[in-house]
């Protein structure tokens, strides 16, 4: 098991090595996003004569995003999927605005009883006599979702 983990170590190592050798030898530069009024300013640029490429064409960014989701609190979750959807507008070479909506469902079911609830306000008749469950038929809470 450990030489499989080193084999790993070893062989992420070398391929981080050898990314590195091409990165810093190769720079691509891409005019296909330009206008064509600004290639000169996008060339002073890339020669080190102006501060600030020039602006692309294009500013909008849309994105999708999915994975799983999972809840961390006192009850045992079970993983779920989420999902979400993502719209970005560049204003400038430092300020964009972005518009984000993310949507997920997971579940839970806490098998082990609490009896914690004693100190609990939503249980115990703190707020609300309806909802007191301090009595010996429930001296047991399981806590789901």
């Amino acid at each position: 098991m450990i030489r499989t983990y080193r084999s790993i170590a070893i062989f992420s190592f070398t391929l981080c090595l050898f990314s590195l050798g091409f990165s810093q030898t190769y720079t691509p530069k891409d005019t296909t996003a330009l206008l064509k009024k600004n290639y000169m300013r996008q060339w002073s640029f890339e020669n080190h004569q102006s501060a600030f490429p020039a602006p692309k064409k294009n500013n909008w960014s849309f994105g999708i995003k999915g994975g799983a989701a999972c809840v961390s609190g006192d009850v045992r979750a079970i993983p779920g999927w989420g999902a979400g959807l993502n719209l970005r507008r560049a204003i400038g070479h430092v300020v964009s605005v972005r518009f984000s909506a993310d949507a997920g469902q997971t579940s839970g079911l806490n098998y082990r009883r609490q009896g914690g609830f004693l100190f609990n306000t939503a249980l115990n008749g703190t707020e609300n006599v309806a909802s007191d469950y301090r009595n010996n038929f429930y001296p047991f809470v399981y806590q789901n979702f």
